[in-house]
């Protein structure tokens, strides 16, 4: 869920052919990607997750033309607690695709923050191609804990069988 986008600002999913008439982004995998337009302040989104992830990862395409990018951060949060950050502290130009990736064992909410200094083409970071990986299935400890008596008794039953005959 997109939520607490800075005000003043939309959050879209954009396809790139219809940016800069197909010459600012070169997206190496699909042509969408999430733009948040309408600010030149520092401007913000968070993205809110129903199930925890273990990881966040996204790609910032490539510039097809000298374009400015944003200073930017990315921070996982397990509810109010930061967890992870990846960011670029400086206005950057003129780049191959840029792949992060955030990890943490609850990942709730990730704020994607950014200042453009009134002088970048974007307002934020483009990203693109977000991986969300969520925590597989992982036994109850008292289904751990009945694993070696189930095993025991299979045994016994095959034991017992062998008499039998």
């Amino acid at each position: 869920m997109l939520t607490d986008n800075s005000p003043g600002t939309v959050v879209e999913i954009i396809n790139y052919r219809n940016m800069y008439g197909c010459a600012a982004l070169s997206p190496y995998s699909a042509p969408n990607f999430l733009h948040q337009s309408g600010g030149t302040d520092p401007v913000s989104h968070i993205l809110t997750f129903a199930t925890p992830l273990l990881s966040f990862g996204f790609t910032i395409p490539a510039d097809t033309a000298p374009s400015a990018f944003p200073m930017w951060s990315i921070t996982a949060y397990d509810g109010g607690t930061p967890i992870a950050t990846a960011g670029h502290s400086w206005i950057s130009c003129c780049h191959s695709p840029l792949t992060s990736s955030l990890s943490g064992s609850h990942i709730l909410s990730v704020v994607i923050n950014s200042n453009n200094g009134r002088f970048a083409a974007f307002s934020n970071i483009p990203p693109h191609n977000m991986i969300l990986e969520t925590a597989a299935s992982v036994p109850e400890p008292s289904t751990l804990a009945l694993l070696p008596t189930g095993i025991v008794a299979l045994r016994f039953r095959r034991l017992r069988g062998n008499r039998e005959r």
